[in-house]
């Protein structure tokens, strides 16, 4: 069952726009590549933070100022589970709004945006801290287990 089972390192503010359980939460994550993975995904929090992004008005609105401020570090942990439904490539016009890009800035070039589609996210109560990684990676079987244990049958099957 774990070897099933992926996770993606997600930067803060970002990170705590996909656990929100808020209306209007981020359920696309934009990447510069795709994977044939679906099924469940870990969202782990990096220990460092994205601070422009707190500017960005979708996040403003999103999240609490002072409990989500950038001064803030990184969980360096599992902060949510989700459902990974779908993967594409970003199409013009309102493709995944409001949080759908349509360029991808990676750190050697731009391109089209892939969509990761969340569903059924669940955050965590008690984060499970782990090192993260680069792209989609295999969590370890401890941490999976610690994450597992915490959230409702539903999102593993």
């Amino acid at each position: 069952m774990t070897a099933a089972i992926k996770a993606i390192t997600v930067r803060k503010p970002w990170s705590t726009c996909i656990a929100s359980t808020n209306a209007g939460a981020k359920r696309v994550e934009n990447r510069g590549a795709g994977t044939n993975h679906r099924g469940i995904l870990l969202i782990h929090e990096g220990k460092t933070a994205d601070v422009d992004a707190f500017a960005d008005r979708r996040v403003a609105e999103l999240l609490t100022p002072h409990r989500d401020a950038p001064e803030q570090p990184g969980a360096g942990a599992v902060i949510a589970v989700a459902a990974l439904t779908d993967v594409h490539y970003a199409a013009g016009g309102d493709c995944c709004a409001p949080w759908g890009e349509i360029w991808h800035h990676g750190p050697n070039r731009v391109g089209r945006a892939v969509h990761l589609v969340l569903a059924d996210v669940r955050p965590l109560d008690r984060p499970v801290p782990c090192r993260g990684a680069l792209g989609l990676w295999a969590p370890p079987e401890d941490v999976v287990a610690r994450v597992l244990w915490q959230v409702p049958a539903a999102v593993t099957r």
